[in-house]
């Protein structure tokens, strides 16, 4: 609510990417990095990973149209705001998509199981797929992202290769507690 009442506040004339305080413009994002300068901005990643190890890459079957679900409980305490997301590469023959959710209540950190591209209890804050880019929202924007409910990386996976391929791919999320 209160980005889209600080996009309606902007002017209408401005081209967009090329806002009056910096590159993130009229839609108030940026695929260019901004500087933040904000001491207590930290980032973390959420990566496809193995079933019980967080840092181990998934590995990705010989499936046609794997979906998978990875959920997280957030690193942090308390409310924080998206500053930006930066993808993370991982295996790039075998991921065809990612998208990213902010689910309504906790999740089971580090959980791996399917997906059916059906997410009701989630809203989605970010996706990638090949072309794509980061993310970087205007000083002024932030997303909301509560300490208090879990996060979801649903990746999709084409591995057309003669055996299982490992694969990590996934977001760095820039957060700060400054409004």
């Amino acid at each position: 609510r209160w980005m889209l009442r600080w996009i309606t506040a902007r002017s209408s004339t401005t081209p967009p990417g090329t806002g009056a305080t910096g590159p993130a413009g009229i839609d108030g994002v940026s695929d260019v990095p901004l500087n933040y300068n904000d001491p207590l901005m930290k980032c973390y990643e959420f990566r496809a990973h193995a079933s019980g190890d967080n840092a181990a890459p998934f590995s990705v079957s010989t499936q046609p149209d794997q979906y998978t679900n990875f959920t997280f409980m957030p690193p942090w305490k308390g409310m924080m705001y998206a500053r930006s997301y930066r993808v993370l590469d991982g295996n790039k023959n075998v991921i065809h998509h990612w998208l990213f959710y902010k689910n309504v209540a906790t999740v089971q950190d580090g959980a791996v199981g399917f997906s059916s591209g059906v997410h009701p209890d989630g809203e989605l804050v970010h996706g990638w797929a090949p072309g794509g880019s980061d993310v970087y929202f205007h000083p002024e924007v932030g997303l909301e992202m509560p300490s208090d409910v879990g996060y979801t990386l649903e990746t999709h996976h084409n591995n057309t290769g003669s055996g299982a391929a490992p694969d990590n791919s996934g977001v760095e999320v820039c957060v700060t507690p400054t409004m």
